[in-house]
């Protein structure tokens, strides 16, 4: 089943990272971008004109890594879009403020959300520091180096 979806670039990010969709951008905004990799610095924005395609590409990496590891938030995420649908504000804010404190209190899933603010706030080289301490964290887990709460990778089938 496929489902179109128009949403700010914040939340077409999150819910991609989240369901493993593709993000679909407009061919203008490609055309007009560009990116730039210093392997000594890491990535970083060559100029404002460029700026959509860091974006892009710091997106696409976070929905790879967001698909490698489990979302502690997914349960909650869906219940919230239904006390929203259903207008019940009170579990609404209830449930807002638990996905912010497993959030707060999980590093891997703070940082997806710190990346696509970052990206959303047009803050571009923060999300790209971000990115690069995500990929730190991510070799941190393959390497066996965190506890095991918060390890969230994804088992093999």
């Amino acid at each position: 089943m496929e489902i179109e979806v128009d949403a700010r670039p914040s939340d077409a990010i999150n819910l991609a990272v989240r369901f493993g969709a593709p993000i679909f951008v407009n061919q203008k905004i490609v055309d007009i971008s560009a990116y730039s990799l210093r392997a000594e610095a890491g990535p970083q924005v060559a100029s404002e004109a460029s700026a959509p395609a860091v974006a892009f590409d710091i997106a696409k990496a976070v929905q790879a890594a967001g698909q490698r590891h489990l979302d502690p938030t997914t349960h909650l995420r869906a219940h919230l879009a239904v006390a929203v649908q259903e207008e019940r504000y009170e579990d609404a804010s209830r449930l807002r403020d638990e996905i912010d404190r497993v959030i707060a209190t999980d590093r891997f899933h703070s940082l997806i959300v710190a990346i696509e603010k970052a990206l959303e706030d047009r803050r571009y080289d923060e999300a790209a520091q971000l990115h690069e301490e995500l990929i730190q964290l991510e070799a941190s887990v393959d390497a066996g180096d965190l506890p095991v709460e918060n390890n969230h990778r994804k088992q093999d089938a």
